[in-house]
């Protein structure tokens, strides 16, 4: 009988495999896999600063810069100087980029998804939604809980 992955191993494994396969849809799109989670956070909360944009994707700033250029020149984002903090910029997802983002890249990430759940029915696929939700929950909380305990007094 062979032996089965672990859990995080077939995470993993799932992870590696599924970003391989979202990127062979975006490639035509000439699209990377992080700029469309850029372009993802933005659809979802359009107007953070680089900073703010950087922190909730867990890239640096200079990885973000390097990232939104050429979604700027493709007029998918517009940045503008923040006027309570002019060294701060926001990042604005534009018309253009909405569209984008429903036309063209929605339907290559569906059908991709739907894809990876062949054969699992609707119900199937919300009680998998939710135990992979308590996952990430459980990663977060195990990082704080490392961060702290690394922050603690040393000896």
């Amino acid at each position: 009988m062979p032996q089965q992955d672990s859990i995080g191993a077939l995470i993993h494994r799932i992870a590696r495999s599924s970003v391989k396969a979202l990127q062979t849809e975006l490639e035509p799109l000439g699209l990377t896999v992080a700029q469309f989670f850029i372009l993802r956070c933005l659809s979802r909360n359009t107007g953070r600063t680089q900073k703010e944009l950087a922190e909730h994707l867990e890239i640096t700033s200079p990885s973000l810069t390097a990232m939104l250029k050429p979604l700027e020149e493709k007029g998918l984002i517009r940045r503008e100087i923040d006027s309570r903090d002019a060294r701060a910029k926001l990042i604005y997802l534009t018309d253009q980029g909405k569209k984008f983002l429903r036309y063209r890249i929605h339907p290559a990430v569906r059908r991709l998804e739907d894809r990876l759940l062949s054969g699992f029915s609707d119900r199937e696929r919300q009680t998998l939604a939710g135990e992979l939700e308590r996952i990430v929950e459980n990663v977060k909380e195990y990082e704080k809980e490392c961060r702290t305990a690394r922050s603690g007094p040393r000896m």
